[in-house]
């Protein structure tokens, strides 16, 4: 190291990052917000997380049921 103070280190020059918390979301705000939304979402302890290709998944599923209800 060069002496100059780059941030709070250990004593073998490890430098700490301070992570802050992602501010949380409220239910109401989460359901308002998954109305407007094409993507869906999950929502976990006021976090929300996209749930990638879960539209054509669930699509893909009903109509596999309606086939199968269908033919009984």
């Amino acid at each position: 190291m060069d002496g100059r103070n780059s941030g709070p280190s250990n004593e073998i020059g490890a430098v700490y990052m301070v992570f802050t918390e992602k501010p949380k979301i409220s239910v109401e705000d989460y359901l308002q917000s998954e109305l407007l939304s094409d993507v869906k979402h999950e929502y976990v302890g006021g976090e929300v997380y996209a749930m990638v290709g879960v539209k054509d998944f669930v699509i893909d599923n009903v109509l596999e049921l309606c086939a199968l209800l269908r033919v009984r």
